[in-house]
């Protein structure tokens, strides 16, 4: 494989690592340097927006945020109204950058997660972005150009790295190897620990739900696998139930890192595993009620995020779909950079109660974590009256007794909250269909909430 040295060299020569030493030394500022640096960071990304964005230049006059002579005022930030997807769409145009012709830009696409997949406008070249991620990787003990296997499941990058002689090139240059996690067959499941043993990578990339299942088969199947210096997951909701079961299988600790195709990385654990910093230099974040205001520590609200070195298609109190809770002390790693204690689930996915108001879907997900005859599976509310469950099973069923007991008790836990009057229908399938880069939505409900 390619030495480190030389990627670390191709990297520094073409500029790419200019932030780098920044943004290694802005991880040990000090509270009021913290809230300072983003401050003048924001201002920058509305001073831009302002003057180069038309649906920006309308939107911060009214608000206030920015005078007429462009003056910016942070203070009123609040203000700005929050930008939805379907906004997105609707003023694509006039919420691209005028200077496009003088950037070097492409389009990016989310996930679809959350059932609205969206065009985006991307900087081709972000070295703060790129700075983070690499920061990210030195905390989960990987150092630039470091052996690494990725067990990812978007196709599109799954292409990006391995299907051409250029990705197979890149991919050889920067020491990597991706496995599909969009096929977790055991077939290919026993193909990827031979993978790992052989290749015996210094980081694991991947997406939580897919190593979690690929842990399970090598604890089931009484297999041995390499154990790497440290675990990065991403994509799915990190529960405790996965990260102990991949931590005892691999025998390395597991970092959690948060983002989306649309914002990129946003955060991410550092080995005291007391929450996720937020990347100081490229977001800005705030966690909302439903009416709008900020959340209390230990609170769980909606992220709303704003991209403070995306300038093509600026993304302004951007409501990403996700929740979260702010932590309620510093991590004690001496890191001030704002918190969070954990990332909970989908805004779309909250469920509607009887009675009114909505309740996090994550609720309906614990009663799964242990039952090693579930595969995978998808709770479904059809209705206030009607409750769906899919599931996969895992090979063969267990004892129809302890399915049934298992059954009763997941749907005591919806009951509780959904009243006892909710039919429950279970649905025994052979696969559930996933989103276009792999990802399993646990949670689905089709009752509008107009709360949220």
């Amino acid at each position: 494989m390619t030495n480190p040295l030389f990627y670390k060299l191709r990297l520094t020569v073409d500029g790419r690592l200019s932030k780098l030493d920044s943004v290694r030394r802005m991880q040990w500022l000090p509270p009021d340097a913290v809230e300072e640096l983003q401050k003048d960071l924001l201002a920058r990304l509305l001073q831009h927006a302002h003057t180069h964005v038309p649906y920006y230049h309308r939107v911060l006059e009214l608000a206030g945020v920015v005078a007429g002579g462009g003056q910016v005022d942070v203070a009123r930030f609040d203000r700005v109204p929050l930008l939805e997807k379907k906004l997105i769409r609707e003023h694509f145009d006039d919420l691209s950058s005028d200077d496009l012709a003088r950037r070097k830009w492409g389009y990016s696409f989310s996930g679809g997660s959350t059932g609205e997949p969206i065009r985006i406008i991307h900087d081709a070249r972000d070295d703060w972005s790129r700075a983070m991620i690499i920061l990210f990787d030195e905390w989960s003990g990987r150092r630039l150009g470091e052996k690494q296997i990725g067990l990812w499941g978007a196709r599109r990058d799954l292409q990006n790295h391995g299907g051409s002689v250029r990705a197979r090139f890149r991919q050889r240059l920067r020491n990597q190897v991706w496995l599909d996690a969009f096929a977790m067959t055991p077939d290919a499941m026993r193909e990827y620990v031979e993978v790992i043993n052989r290749y015996e990578p210094k980081r694991i990339l991947a997406y939580a739900g897919s190593l979690y299942e690929l842990a399970r088969f090598i604890e089931r199947e009484g297999l041995s696998v390499y154990s790497p210096v440290g675990i990065m997951t991403s994509a799915d909701t990190l529960q405790p139930a996965k990260r102990a079961t991949i931590e005892r299988v691999f025998r390395a600790p597991v970092y959690n890192r948060y983002g989306s195709r649309e914002v990129a990385t946003v955060a991410s654990e550092c080995d005291h595993h007391e929450g996720l910093h937020v990347a100081v230099p490229t977001h800005f974040l705030e966690i909302l009620r439903p009416d709008g205001r900020p959340t209390e520590p230990g609170e769980t609200g909606e992220i709303v995020v704003s991209c403070l070195t995306m300038l093509a298609m600026p993304l302004i109190r951007y409501r990403i779909g996700d929740l979260a809770a702010w932590a309620e002390h510093p991590c004690s790693c001496g890191r001030f950079w704002p918190l969070l204690s954990e990332v909970s689930g989908r805004v779309s996915d909250s469920f509607a109660l009887p009675g009114g108001g909505t309740i996090i879907g994550g609720f309906f997900t614990s009663p799964f974590w242990g039952l090693d005859w579930v595969d995978r599976f998808q709770v479904v509310q059809e209705s206030l009256e009607l409750l769906r469950i899919l599931i996969v099973p895992f090979g063969e069923l267990p004892p129809r007794q302890q399915v049934e007991a298992d059954l009763r008790e997941i749907d005591h836990k919806a009951r509780s909250v959904l009243g006892d009057n909710v039919e429950i229908v279970h649905e025994f399938v052979k696969e559930i269909e996933v989103s276009t880069t792999g990802k399993l939505r646990h949670t689905i409900s089709k009752v509008s909430s107009p709360e949220l």
